[in-house]
């Protein structure tokens, strides 16, 4: 079986979600002003309450609860935005704030804290499990979330049921949600995608080279060939074609599809009739409305009917689906709303419209929204492996008796840093991708002295070998694409801790993030920012 890293990263976003499916409440939109963020409005523009802090983002209410950013100060003394979920009276469920987190789905949501896992949450904000051996997972769909775990750099995709038991192992290469019992994923991408039961069983063979979840009306968008030859159609839950492979995309909207050819976009019905025939180049989803946004030239945008005549000629930078009875649209880079006749009823005012809306109005399922991502590191081991055997007198190995002979026969490629100090550019892995990458031993006299020698005619170097350490810096360097990014500050806070524990030292000095403390031998700073970490260690005689 070959492993890849494709968990989540199916080419086109799963187009099978809609308004229905995921709970979602029209009443309330959520817009963003400029001078006080995101705020919730009805269909008239009135504000629908207030919320006692600012809103960084909103999405639209599912499950009854919406899913927010709010700023913070976090331990870097940076301004940080973090999640919650607020109720239609703009009430925090919680005063949690969640480093990740997604929407509501069958009254259940997927959050994560700080340095933590990924927990479910019911619309209370309590903690029903935490999945720890997820990497990445979805929202519930048809009673399991697709979760994918990664082990000796391969990761595999399995499902979790809501009582927080493994429901089908993690085997799969890529999987996807679950409806009416059948989910797509794929053991091995050159064999291709097929659907699965929930037993992990594959009930329709792999063979597609894309599948997405089915529809309510027990339909699937699938492609064939690769690219730049590939082709989308439509299956049945057998595994027989509705619409042949034939489009070069196809996006379910209500009882219609969307479908791209030629690089235009028109409808068809679910016979696979031409409703409205390809000749736009950007559109939105009818959904459950009978009008439109459609643009012939991706410039200017116009509203639609469900036969493809204009209710307003294109004239608008943009033109969405609808909401209710109401559709955004925006000109001169503000966002307003009009009726089904085409009537400005909320002016051009807003900045914005919430993204889940604008990705669920093109077709997609707002992906960042249903899913996320583990945020634990295991910082005890960077401390354990960074300590190492350090004891009472020493640290690393080094005290205040060691000398520059000794520095030289351990570390055998030190460089010239300054007259009284050495560096050493040897990479020393922590784990968990956080290196020392530097280490500079600094010394309280010069470390050499160049003479000439008149009797021999040459000048000659004589080291201090005996000269006694005085301090070491090291430099700590955190991979950006490890679990340990952004921790900077807090690795190194808890370096700190582990230090004064080892050393049984009970207090420090933290000034603004730079943390100062010492034993009867030695004297430790430490400092970190989101990216690295420093720390001196100077030797008390």
């Amino acid at each position: 079986m070959k492993k890849t890293y494709l968990f989540f990263n199916l080419l086109f976003i799963i187009f099978s979600f809609s308004c229905q499916k995921k709970g979602i409440d029209d009443s309330l939109i959520p817009v963003k002003k400029s001078e006080c963020g995101y705020i919730f409005i009805n269909n008239k523009g009135e504000e629908a309450f207030k919320v006692n802090e600012e809103l960084y983002s909103a999405t639209f209410f599912y499950n009854g609860l919406s899913l927010v950013e709010v700023y913070v100060d976090d331990e870097s003394r940076h301004l940080q935005t973090r999640y919650a979920y607020i109720n239609d009276k703009g009430k925090f469920i919680t005063d949690k704030r969640y480093k990740d987190a997604a929407i509501f789905n069958e009254n259940i949501a997927w959050c994560v804290e700080d340095n933590s896992y990924p927990m479910a949450i019911d619309t209370e904000g309590n903690i029903l499990f935490t999945l720890k051996e997820a990497e990445k997972v979805r929202a519930f769909e048809d009673g399991l979330a697709a979760f994918s775990v990664t082990a000796d750099g391969f990761t595999t995709c399995g499902y979790v049921d809501t009582k927080g038991n493994i429901a089908i192992a993690p085997d799969f290469v890529d999987a996807s949600d679950f409806y009416n019992g059948l989910a797509p994923a794929t053991m091995d991408t050159k064999a291709g995608y097929g659907y699965i039961n929930k037993k992990g069983e594959f009930v329709i063979s792999p063979q597609f080279s894309y599948a997405g979840s089915f529809n309510k009306n027990g339909n699937a968008i699938v492609s064939i060939g690769d690219y730049p030859n590939r082709k989308y159609g439509v299956i049945n839950t057998k595994g027989k074609y509705v619409i042949s492979p034939q489009y070069d995309a196809i996006v379910f909207d209500g009882d219609k599809m969307i479908v791209q050819s030629s690089k235009k976009y028109g409808w068809i019905d679910k016979n696979g009739n031409y409703t409205i025939n390809p000749q736009f180049s950007s559109v939105s989803l009818f959904g459950n409305s009978s009008a439109t946004g459609v643009s012939i030239d991706g410039e200017k945008y116009g509203l639609i009917d469900d036969k493809g005549t204009y209710i307003v000629n294109p004239q608008y930078d943009f033109a969405h689906s609808f909401i209710g009875d109401i559709a955004p649209f925006s000109m001169s880079g503000k966002v307003g709303f009009l009726d089904k006749k085409g009537k400005i009823v909320i002016n051009p005012q807003y900045e914005s419209i919430s993204l889940d809306y604008i990705e669920l109005s093109e077709g997609y399922n707002y992906r960042n929204l249903l899913t996320v991502t583990t945020d634990y590191c295991d910082i005890e081991s960077i401390c354990n492996a960074f300590i190492g055997e350090s004891n009472q007198s020493d640290f690393r190995g080094v005290s205040s008796k060691t000398t520059f002979e000794n520095i030289k026969n351990r570390y055998n490629d030190l460089s010239y840093a300054s007259s009284d100090s050495r560096r050493f550019k040897g990479v020393i892995d922590l784990g968990n991708g956080v290196s020392i990458t530097e280490t500079i031993f600094k010394f309280p006299v010069e470390l050499s002295n160049t003479s000439y020698n008149y009797y021999d005619g040459k000048y000659e170097t004589i080291e201090t070998n005996e000269a006694k350490i005085g301090a070491i810096t090291y430099w700590l360097v955190i991979d950006s694409s490890s679990r340990a990014k952004d921790k900077g500050v807090k690795i190194a806070r808890e370096i700190a801790d582990a230090i004064k524990k080892k050393y049984q030292i009970s207090q420090d000095v933290d000034d603004n993030g730079r943390i100062e403390f010492q034993s009867a031998t030695m004297k430790f700073v430490v400092q970190g920012n989101q990216s690295s970490i420093t720390m001196t260690v100077s030797f008390i005689e």
